[in-house]
C-alpha cells in the first residue's frame, strides 16, 4: 500500500480562475442522445454515475489494483472561486458547481459560480456567475441531452454544456428546498423537494428543459435520504415509510412496482444486473427487480449508531456490491457478493468521517474523508492499495477519460462555511505518462 501526500495548495501547476473565461466554441451535441450511452462511455454524467447510480465506471481499463498507487497529479484547479465543488464529466468537459452563493471578502458580492473545463488539462472552457439568482447549487450537477442542470435549494437552472449559456430557471409551486440529487435519464428529469406548505416531501418529473409532466407526495420529510435512481422505464425511490421501495412510470408517474417492505429504513436504491440494492444501518438488501421480492440481505458490524452514510446507494463493481457507513472511528466498508449476497470483507478504513460517496473502477474503491485522506480500497478483499493525502477534506470522486476526479474543501464538511472562507479545488489525477482518454 503506497502514500502519496498532495499540499494542494503550493505543489500542483494551479490554474486560478479569475473572474469568467469566455465560452470556447466547440462542437455542439446533439439533443437526444440516447441515455442508455451514459451506461457504456467515459461520463461521470451525475450523482453515481449514470440514472442507475451504481457509481461504477464500467468501461476503465487504464487504473486498476496493481498501478492505482502510481496515480499523480495531472492538473488542478485551485482559488477563490472553489469552494465545496460537486462534480459531472461529460463529453470531455469536467463540470463544477459549488453549494454556497460565494462572497469575495471582504466585499458583499456574492454570486454562484458554475464552470466547465477541459477534461485533459483544466483549461477553463466557460464559467458564469449567478449574481442572486440562485442561492448556491445545494447538489451534485447532472448533464443529458447537451443541458446541465444545477440546482439551489429551490429552483434549477438548465445551461447549455457547451456555453453555459441558461436556457430556463425553474421552481415550482410548493417547491421549498431540496437535497436530494437531481436524476436525468431519457430526456427528463426527476427530483424531490420539500413542500413549505407542510411536512410532506414532493417528488417531481421535469421535461428537458421545461414543463411539469407529473408530481406526487410522498411524505416523511428526509430529502436528504431519497435521491432517484432509474432503470428500464422506471424511477426508483424509498416509500414514505422508507421499509420499501417503490418504482414509478417515468411517463405518468404512476406506481409501477414495489418491494417486499422490510424492518429497517432503507436508503436510496441503485439498479444492477437485475438487482434493486438498497442500505441500512448494518444491513444491505437485494431486491429482484422484477418481481420486488428480497433476493438476499446481507449483514455487516461496526457500523456507527448516527450518521446517513449508511442510506447512500450501494455501489457495484461487476460481480460485487459495497457500502460504506459511519464507524465509531473512521468508515466502516463491507463487500458483498451480487448474486449471493455472500459478505467478501468488512473492514474500517481511517480514523476520520467519510466525506463524500465512494466511486469504483476496475477493482478499485475509491473514498474520501474529512481529514483529507482519498483511499483506493480492492473491492474484493477491502485491502487498503494507496493512501493519497491531501491537505483539505475530500469529497466524492469522479472517474473518467483515464482520470479520477477528486474535489476538496477548504473547510470540514460537517461544518457551517465560515465567511470568507475559500481555496478549494479539484485534482484530476492520472497515471504518470498516460495520455488523455476521450469518448
Amino acid at each position: 500500500m503506497g502514500q502519496v501526500r498532495f499540499a494542494v495548495a503550493a505543489s500542483f501547476v494551479a490554474l486560478a480562475l479569475v473572474g469568467c473565461a469566455a465560452p470556447v466554441e466547440v462542437e455542439e451535441e446533439s439533443v437526444g442522445q440516447a441515455q442508455d450511452a451514459l451506461e457504456a462511455t467515459s461520463n461521470w454524467a451525475q450523482f453515481g454515475r449514470s440514472p442507475r447510480r451504481t457509481s461504477f465506471a464500467e468501461d476503465e481499463q487504464n487504473i486498476g489494483r496493481s498501478n492505482v498507487a502510481t496515480l499523480v497529479p495531472a492538473w488542478t484547479l485551485v482559488g477563490d472561486n472553489i469552494r465545496e465543488a460537486r462534480l459531472a464529466v461529460w463529453n470531455k468537459r469536467v463540470f463544477v458547481t459549488n453549494p454556497d452563493r460565494y462572497r469575495k471578502f471582504p466585499t458583499t458580492e456574492e454570486y454562484s459560480l458554475l464552470s466547465a473545463y477541459d477534461v485533459c488539462d483544466g483549461s477553463v472552457l466557460w464559467s458564469m456567475r449567478s449574481n442572486g439568482e440562485f442561492s448556491g447549487f445545494v447538489n451534485d450537477p447532472a448533464v443529458g441531452d447537451g443541458w446541465l442542470y444545477a440546482q439551489d435549494e429551490n429552483r434549477t437552472g438548465a445551461f447549455r454544456t457547451t456555453t453555459g449559456a441558461a436556457q430556463t430557471v425553474q421552481g415550482g409551486p410548493g417547491m421549498d428546498f431540496s437535497m436530494s440529487a437531481t436524476l436525468v435519464a431519457r430526456g427528463a428529469r426527476y427530483f424531490e423537494s420539500y413542500d413549505n406548505e407542510g411536512d410532506n416531501f414532493f417528488f417531481s418529473s421535469t421535461e428537458i428543459p421545461s414543463g411539469n409532466r407529473w408530481r406526487l407526495s410522498l411524505g416523511f420529510p428526509f430529502s436528504a435520504l431519497r435521491t432517484p435512481s432509474y432503470a428500464n422505464d422506471l424511477v426508483w425511490v424509498a416509500s414514505g415509510e422508507q421499509t420499501q421501495l417503490q418504482a414509478y412510470d417515468a411517463a405518468t408517474g404512476g406506481l409501477a412496482r414495489e418491494t417486499t417492505a422490510v424492518a429497517e429504513l432503507l436508503g436510496s436504491a441503485s439498479i444492477y444486473k437485475g438487482r434493486v440494492l438498497a442500505a441500512a444501518r448494518n444491513v444491505v438488501y437485494a431486491f429482484d427487480e422484477r418481481t420486488g421480492a428480497v433476493a438476499w440481505r446481507g449483514t455487516y458490524t461496526g457500523a456507527a449508531t448516527t450518521g446517513f452514510n449508511t442510506l447512500q446507494p450501494p455501489a457495484v463493481d461487476g460481480s460485487g456490491v459495497l457500502v460504506t457507513a459511519p464507524a465509531t472511528t473512521g468508515v466502516r466498508v463491507a463487500g458483498f457478493d451480487l448474486e449471493t449476497g455472500a459478505r467478501r470483507f468488512e473492514v474500517t478504513i481511517g480514523t476520520a468521517p467519510q466525506s463524500g460517496h465512494i466511486a469504483v473502477a476496475n477493482g478499485v474503491l475509491f473514498l474520501g474523508t474529512s481529514d483529507g485522506h482519498l483511499y483506493a480500497v480492492h473491492t474484493g478483499t477491502g485491502a487498503m492499495l494507496a493512501d493519497f493525502t491531501f491537505s483539505k477534506p475530500v469529497g466524492s470522486p469522479a472517474i473518467a477519460n483515464g482520470r479520477v476526479f477528486v474535489p476538496y474543501s477548504p473547510y470540514s464538511f460537517s461544518a457551517l462555511t465560515p465567511e470568507g472562507e475559500s481555496g478549494g479545488g479539484v485534482v484530476a489525477l492520472a497515471l504518470p505518462g498516460s495520455s488523455c482518454a476521450t469518448p
